[in-house]
C-alpha cells in the first residue's frame, strides 16, 4: 500500500491559507532530482529523515530497512531482521534509536551508529502499519491491522497499554508536540484522538469517504492533517476540547474547539 508522507503540510501552511483566501492556485515550482536511492529490490514503504537530516532511513517489501547518507546518495548500512515486508519507520528524537514495524508484526529498535538490532517489541496480532517515537523519545507508539494501538517504554521495551476502538485496521500515529496527544488513522474512515498519560479516547474525527493513509500535526500541535484513499487531504483543528464524538462540523467547547474540519485540500487523482 502506498504511504503518503505529510510533514511537508507544516511548512506548506502559509501557502494553503493564502490559496483558500485568494481562490488562486500558486505557480508551479520548479524542482530538481538531487539524488535517486537506488538498492531496494521490491517497493519502499516508508521513508523518514534523522533529526539531523544527515541520514535517510527507508522500508521495503523486501524485508530490509536501509540507512542513507544524504548528503552523498550512498547507502550506508542495510538492517535485516524482518521476516515479512517492512511498513514503516521512525527515528527517535535524539536519532540514535530507529524503529522498523513489519508484517511479521514485530517491532525492531536499531542502534543507527552500529546498525545492530536493541530489541523486539513483540504484541500485536497482524502487520504492524506505522510507529511513531513520543516527543521525549521514552515511548514509542504502533499501529496494527489488529485494529489496535500499543504504547511501549522504550528503556524496558515492555508495553505500557493498549488502545483499542477502532473497526478496522490503523494506518497511522502520530504524538502532539506536546507528548500528551495520540492520534490514530485508521481503514475505519476515522481519525482518533487519544489521551497520552491516561490512554482514554478523546475524540473521533470523521469526514474522510475512506480509510486514513496518514496523520501528523503541525509544528505547533495546533493542527492535525490527515489523508486518505479518497483523494483528500484534511486539517483538523487539534486544540483541547471536551471528550466526545467530531463530526466535520466541529463541536464547540469552552476550552476550545476540537475536530473543527479547517480545510480540504482536493486535487489528488488516486
Amino acid at each position: 500500500m502506498k504511504k503518503c508522507i505529510l510533514a511537508i503540510l507544516a511548512a506548506a501552511a502559509v501557502l494553503i491559507v493564502a490559496v483558500t483566501s485568494s481562490g488562486a492556485a500558486p505557480p508551479p515550482i520548479a524542482a530538481e532530482t538531487r539524488a535517486t536511492l537506488t538498492g531496494h529490490s521490491s517497493r519502499v514503504q516508508s521513508v523518514a529523515f534523522s533529526p539531523d537530516g544527515k541520514t535517510l532511513a527507508s522500508a521495503s517489501r523486501d524485508r530490509t530497512v536501509r540507512l542513507w547518507d544524504t548528503a552523498s546518495g550512498k547507502l550506508r548500512r542495510t538492517l535485516s531482521g524482518h521476516t515479512d515486508r517492512v511498513q514503516s519507520v521512525a527515528f527517535a528524537p535524539d536519532g540514535k534509536t530507529l524503529a522498523s514495524a513489519g508484517s511479521d508484526r514485530e517491532i525492531k529498535l536499531w542502534d543507527v551508529a552500529s546498525g545492530n538490532e536493541l530489541r523486539t517489541l513483540a504484541g500485536h496480532t497482524d502487520s504492524v502499519k506505522s510507529v511513531a517515537f513520543s516527543p521525549d523519545g521514552k515511548t514509542l507508539a504502533s499501529g496494527s491491522e489488529d485494529r489496535q494501538i500499543k504504547l511501549w517504554d522504550i528503556a524496558t521495551g515492555k508495553q505500557q497499554r493498549t488502545l483499542s476502538g477502532h473497526g478496522y485496521g490503523v494506518e497511522s500515529v502520530a504524538f502532539s508536540p506536546d507528548g500528551k496527544t495520540l492520534a490514530s488513522g485508521s481503514q475505519d474512515a476515522t481519525i482518533k484522538l487519544w489521551d497520552v498519560g491516561t490512554g482514554k479516547l478523546k475524540s473521533t474525527l470523521s469526514g474522510h469517504a475512506g480509510w486514513l493513509t496518514c496523520v501528523t500535526f503541525s509544528p505547533d500541535g495546533k493542527t492535525l492533517a490527515s489523508s486518505g484513499n479518497d483523494g483528500k487531504i484534511k486539517l483538523w483543528d487539534a486544540a483541547q476540547s471536551a471528550v466526545g464524538t467530531q463530526s466535520a462540523v466541529g463541536t464547540q467547547s469552552a476550552v476550545g474547539t476540537l475536530g473543527r474540519l479547517r480545510a480540504t485540500l482536493a486535487g489528488h487523482k488516486l
